[in-house]
């Protein structure tokens, strides 16, 4: 399995030029261990002035499918804890919603066609995972759970995520090909 690993903190309200950076891939067979071959290089998009090659909020990644030409190019735009709910359908007793804004563009030649929930994990400060929730939030409007992007397209929204109270949002994980795909893209939240 193939992990890109990015982490870092950001203010997704500061928006500066965009510069390139190196993020380092981990190559791992299936029982999790490191291959001969141990380390390759993917290049990631970075929005604002941090240097060190770890994604956060605003920065863009590079992610590919397992078919030749699916590419996609993500960017976590906003965290929004607590994310509003409707009056009637809201978290459950002890929990809130948190909602992770994305823009997804399609820079492959093939069409993308997945459930992105599907391929997303949220991860608080105690490294506890929480998988999409499907009910909506009154912050954002749903990137939708099933959706097709044609080449040199794009599609902006979000996803929610239903987590207790006291837990804080720390690093959204997301995976092409409904979370199948060798490469992950991590970015810190805080």
């Amino acid at each position: 399995m193939l992990m890109a690993v990015a982490g870092g903190c950001g203010d997704p309200s500061v928006k500066q030029t965009a510069d390139p950076v190196t993020v380092t891939v981990m190559v791992t067979d299936t029982g999790g261990t490191p291959t001969d071959a141990t380390s390759s290089e993917e290049t990631a998009t970075e929005d604002t002035e941090a240097g060190q090659g770890l994604a956060k909020v605003g920065d863009t990644i590079t992610l590919h499918g397992y078919e030749e030409g699916e590419q996609m190019a993500v960017t976590v735009t906003r965290l929004y804890d607590p994310a509003g709910a409707e009056q009637y359908f809201g978290p459950r007793r002890g929990r809130k919603y948190v909602a992770v804004d994305l823009v997804l563009k399609n820079t492959g030649t093939k069409a993308y066609n997945d459930s992105p929930g599907n391929g997303a994990t949220l991860l608080d400060s105690a490294n506890h995972g929480y998988t999409e929730n499907l009910s909506e939030t009154t912050s954002c409007q749903s990137i939708g759970s099933s959706i097709k992007i044609a080449p040199g397209s794009k599609r902006a929204g979000c996803l929610t995520f239903e987590i207790p109270k006291t837990a804080k949002p720390a690093v959204f994980q997301f995976t092409l090909d409904s979370g199948f795909a060798d490469v992950t893209g991590e970015w810190q939240l805080h």
